[in-house]
Order: structure tokens, then sequence, then C-alpha cells
């Protein structure tokens, strides 16, 4: 059983180490020589790590012992196939519980966004948004939102509902000539207007841009999740090491008692390894680098569901966290 989950379950694990390792090591690698030993890895190298002892030395055990005689009855079989399986186990379920949290959050942009896809009727016939291009004339009726930017060509005196758009919650009376925007609700009656932005090029594309542009700016606090991460595996592989080492002089020079070796096979060497493992287990669920991003990432989806966008990523909702009073924005002018 731990066979199939160490080669299948942990799989993703495994492949992301081999591709951290040879970025890390391979010819003209940027990296200098001396960094490449204390700040290195990510969360994934751990797990890799831990099951790759736990399930190498178990299948030594099983190929040693049937050679082995004369052992004690009470010694215990120093396998640990149940640590390959119940590690990839936990930390699968946690990277599930991470994807639904971000999956479920992330809809509401796109949710958000999906409201302000519009059609365009022609006479009795509707027609995808992509097929208009600007200078065509648009009929946008009651309740209706226009497909992109454009100048109302009748219907003076409508009002349009700006606030999925602006925020702004009064209806905005529009005039002759006045631009109404895409992602905004007609609330009076059936008016005409002149496409003068075509896809990509209406306001409501640029709030987009600007949000996804935003996006890929890390905010300072996941800057340094990244730098605690590449310094804790170097140290958290230091220290595993360490303790291997450790408890096996420990043992070899008769520091401890005989009864402490209740291995069946592999002496002193391998009955250490379980507190090398140990120190694994206890580091792989660590959250250093889970934490920050996925705070941010839900973050977006909650406040996206309230209609409001956010420009500056992370970096702005870090900036938010010191607000102390948030005042009503009367206007907001687009530059």
């Amino acid at each position: 059983m731990a066979t199939p989950v160490y080669f299948y379950g942990a799989d993703i694990f495994h492949r992301r180490t081999i591709k951290e390792l040879y970025s890390l090591w391979r010819r003209n690698s940027p990296v200098p020589v001396l960094r490449r030993f204390y700040r290195f890895g990510s969360m994934d190298m751990l797990l890799s790590f831990g099951t790759t002892i736990a399930y190498v030395s178990s299948i030594v055990d099983l190929i040693i012992e049937p050679t082995s005689a004369g052992l004690a009855t009470t010694a215990r079989n120093s396998t640990y196939f149940d640590s390959v399986v119940f590690l990839t186990m936990f930390l699968l379920m946690g990277r599930l519980i991470e994807a639904y949290s971000k999956g479920k959050t992330g809809k509401a942009e796109t949710i958000l966004i999906s409201r302000f896809v519009g059609q365009k009727a022609v006479s009795t016939t509707i027609i995808p948004t992509d097929l208009v291009d600007t200078g065509d004339v648009v009929r946008v009726v009651h309740g209706g939102s226009p497909p992109f930017d454009g100048i109302l060509l009748e219907g003076d005196g409508v009002q349009f509902d700006e606030s999925g758009l602006t925020g702004e919650s009064r209806p905005v009376k529009k005039a002759v000539g006045d631009t109404i925007y895409a992602g905004t609700v007609n609330n009076g009656g059936p008016v005409s207007m002149q496409v003068t932005g075509a896809s990509g090029h209406s306001l409501l594309d640029q709030i987009i841009d600007a949000v996804q542009e935003g996006r890929a700016r890390r905010a300072p606090i996941e800057t340094v999740a990244n730098i605690l991460t590449s310094l804790f595996v170097p140290v958290v592989t230091l220290i595993a090491v360490a303790t291997w080492l450790i408890w096996l002089l420990l043992g070899v020079s008769s520091a401890l008692p005989t009864g402490y070796l209740d291995v069946a096979v592999g002496g002193w060497p391998f009955w250490s390894l379980q507190f090398t493992i140990a120190v694994f287990v206890i580091a792989c669920p660590c959250g250093i680098g889970l934490a920050a991003p996925t705070a941010l990432f839900v973050g977006g989806g909650l406040v996206a569901k309230h209609g409001i966008f956010v420009k500056g990523g992370g970096e702005a909702f870090q900036e938010a966290s010191g607000l102390d009073i948030i005042v009503r924005i009367l206007y907001v002018v687009y530059n």
C-alpha cells in the first residue's frame, strides 16, 4: 500500500523537489555556491525528504530481515510504511482544503465580472458581444447593461446604476451625448448608444486589467514568508541529520541502555532513523509558506462578493490593514 502512495500520491512533491534541486545545482545557476547550502527548498521538499527516508529505510529493512538470524522475539518491526501513507494523506488533505477555499472564494470575482457580459440586440436578433465593433449602435433595454462603453444617442434623462462600477449608490442621470459605461445598469426605458470602445478598451476592462496586474504584486508579508521558508528548510534538514547522528553516536558509544534498541534489524542506525523521520513529520505541515497567500486570496474573494475590486493585490491588503477609519467616497475620478 505504501508503494503506490509514495510513487503516485506523493509524486507531485517528488517532482517539485527534483525541479528545485536541478534548478539550484544546474550548470550556470545564478545562485552562489555558498548560498545553495543555507537558502533552498520548500514545504514540498520537506515532505519528499521525509517520505523518501521512511520508504527507503523500510525497503532496506525488508531486504535485510530475512537474512538476519537469532533476532529477539521482543524486537519490534522497524519499517515506517505507515508514516509514508499517513504523512502523504494528511498533506494532500491540507492541499485539498486549501484548493477548495481558493476555488470557492475565487469564483466571486469571476461572477462579478460575468455580470457585465452582455449581448447586442439588432432588430429581433441577439448576437454575441464578440461581434460588436466600434461605431455600432446598440439598444440597451430596461435592466440591461451596455456591452461596451459608448455615447448615448437617445433617451435624454435616463438614469444608470453605476454602483457595480464606481460604488455610487445613487443612479446617475445621463443626457444625450454623455458616456455610458459597460457594467452599469439601465434603470429607465430602452435607449440607443454608439459603441466607442470595443472589447478590451472599456473602463471596466481597464479596471479588471489593473486588478489582475495588482494581483501579481506580492505583499511584503509574502516576501517575508518566502524568506523564512527558504531558511526553514535548510535548518530542518540540518536538525534532522544532527538528530540522527546524535542518537547514533549515543547508541554505538553505549551511552544508552541496550533495552532501548527494540528494532528487529539494522541496529542503532535504523533505530535512530525514527527521530529523523519525526523531525520531518513535524516540520512538513508548517503553514509558513501557505498562510499569507491563502489569506490574501480568500480576502480578495470576500471583498469581490460585495462588488469591490482591489487594485494593488497583496500590497493593498497589507496597507489597508493599518486603516482605523474608512470614510465614504463621494466622487471617484479616473485618470
